[in-house]
């Protein structure tokens, strides 16, 4: 017992001396590598710690916490508000939106909001101008002028245009997010164009813009201010005037996938630019000459030379040559054996020596075809009822176009009263 009693005491003073003795200094390093260790750890420590408050903020921020199940519809997150809405038909949104609060944001972000005429293209922009919080959640805006406008410059409202593009032009600038514009106006009055073409080059959100396309030709210089707006869209249709004086400059490049240009006025130099500046990414491309007047400053050849880029890396390409006066001869494309190509060309003589031609390219690959199909139909019913006409059709790249193509091709050219020529 007594040895027990004394292992005890002693194990108990050796506790005790333990406790008293001071704590063993911090092993501090000495080199500059342990250093900068011990900084990384750090460094990663407080990034975690980061990470973590972050998480718990975007936790706190959602509507439905984990912890509680929803019981009614207005404890779904804002998401899903605005997923449903997607799937509302545009014309039922607005009376989506007068339902709750909940309902506001998501229905006005995916209404389409039309305006027809100077009247509603007013209230359009008044609504606007009073409540500008409502203008940042308009995304798509569908706006159009009166359709007697041209008529109503001779009329008693001979200022009616001009009053529709300064509206057009208040809305697109009170719609900073706004990502699908469509407009169909005359704009009569170079200042009212460079004003309107201005406002749209502000939009820093635009992916689609709709600009008219023949029924609203614009003057370069306008067109030019509204570029900016373009060199992260997806999609452009524009009509543009050119003055055949004066060289264009070089242009802002655009990333467009789909480019629709009609143009006037354009010889060989001009329509290359506009060109490299709109479609060099473009899969999709659809470009419109028509001669100014009786004047012609482009021939199809450099039409096709200004295409010929675009047709060989395989997009969908189509181009329209309307020419008055020129040789009448037709054209023969120059292109590889390989690329699949169709040209409807239609002459006509208004009168001693003089002829107007009307010539459509299509050429693509693989899914495209068919609708090169479809548009040479398209062009032939629409042409069809004329008379005093001559008709071609060629082709070329049977091999690539496939036997139930070129059987499609020639039912086409039977329905136009004329035979397909393989070139």
């Amino acid at each position: 017992m007594d040895e027990l009693e004394a292992g005890s005491l002693k194990a108990a003073g050796d506790e005790r001396s333990d406790k008293n003795a001071s704590p063993a200094p911090l092993e501090i390093p000495s080199d500059s590598t342990s250093r900068l260790e011990a900084e990384k750890i750090a460094s990663a420590e407080l990034e975690q710690s980061q990470d973590a408050a972050d998480l718990q903020h975007q936790v706190e921020q959602l509507s439905v916490t984990p912890n509680r199940t929803p019981t009614s519809l207005h404890d779904l997150p804002d998401e899903l508000f605005d997923a449903i809405a997607a799937f509302v038909p545009p014309a039922d949104l607005r009376n989506l939106a007068l339902v709750s609060r909940r309902w506001r944001e998501p229905s006005h972000r995916h209404a389409i909001w039309k305006a027809n005429g100077f009247e509603e293209l007013m209230e359009f922009a008044d609504l606007l101008l009073e409540r500008p919080q409502f203008a940042g959640l308009v995304l798509e805006a569908h706006l159009e002028g009166n359709e007697d406008e041209r008529e109503t410059e001779e009329s008693e409202i001979p200022y009616l245009p001009l009053l529709t593009t300064r509206a057009i032009h208040v809305i697109i600038k009170e719609l900073p997010n706004l990502q699908e514009l469509r407009f169909s106006s005359h704009i009569p009055h170079p200042s009212g164009q460079k004003q309107l073409m201005e406002s749209i080059g502000q939009l820093e959100c635009l992916q689609y813009a709709d600009l008219g396309g023949q029924t609203s030709f614009i003057d370069v210089d306008a067109f030019l201010l509204a570029l900016p707006a373009f060199s992260s869209a997806q999609y452009f249709r524009g009509a543009v005037r050119i003055d055949p004086s004066r060289a264009l400059p070089l242009l802002q490049r655009c990333s467009l996938s789909r480019c629709d240009l009609y143009a006037t006025g354009a010889d060989a130099e001009a329509l290359q630019k506009l060109l490299d500046a709109l479609a060099l990414d473009a899969r999709s491309l659809e470009v419109c000459i028509e001669d100014d007047g009786w004047v012609t400053f482009i021939t199809p050849a450099e039409v096709e030379a200004a295409c010929s880029p675009y047709i060989v890396k395989g997009s969908f390409v189509s181009w329209s040559h309307f020419r008055r006066n020129m040789d009448p001869r037709p054209h023969l494309p120059q292109l590889p054996v390989d690329v699949a190509w169709v040209l409807l060309e239609i002459k006509s003589t208004t009168g001693p020596g003089r002829y107007t031609v009307y010539v459509r390219f299509w050429t693509g690959t693989g899914s495209d075809l068919p609708a090169c199909i479809k548009y040479l139909c398209g062009n032939v019913l629409q042409f069809q009822a004329l008379r005093d006409e001559h008709w071609s059709i060629r082709a070329g790249g049977r091999r690539t176009w496939g036997e139930e193509n070129v059987r499609l091709l020639q039912a086409v050219a039977k329905k136009a009263g004329t035979t397909l020529e393989w070139c």
